[in-house]
């Protein structure tokens, strides 16, 4: 999870970075800026967009919504 607005860079741009390298991670990407654009970008690509501000429900609904989406690579496990 980050920002829309980073030092030299956007999330979005961020987001992508890390996509390149990997492509198993998922990126929620939140801005207090409401631009349509952002959702179009975000939608084109496996990243997903929060405006602020949001609740603590709203995020975990997104959460959730993003992990349902998501197939999962490996089966998460407990750390002992």
């Amino acid at each position: 999870m980050t920002d829309m607005g980073l030092p030299g860079r956007s999330g979005l741009q961020l987001g992508q970075d890390l996509r390149e390298h990997s492509s198993e991670v998922v990126v929620l990407v939140t801005s207090g800026y409401t631009n349509p654009e952002y959702e179009m970008e975000a939608s084109q690509l496996p990243i997903y967009f929060l405006a602020k501000p949001y609740s603590r429900r709203t995020l975990v609904e997104k959460i959730e919504k993003i992990l349902g989406a998501t197939p999962l690579a490996r089966q998460a496990t407990q750390a002992g």
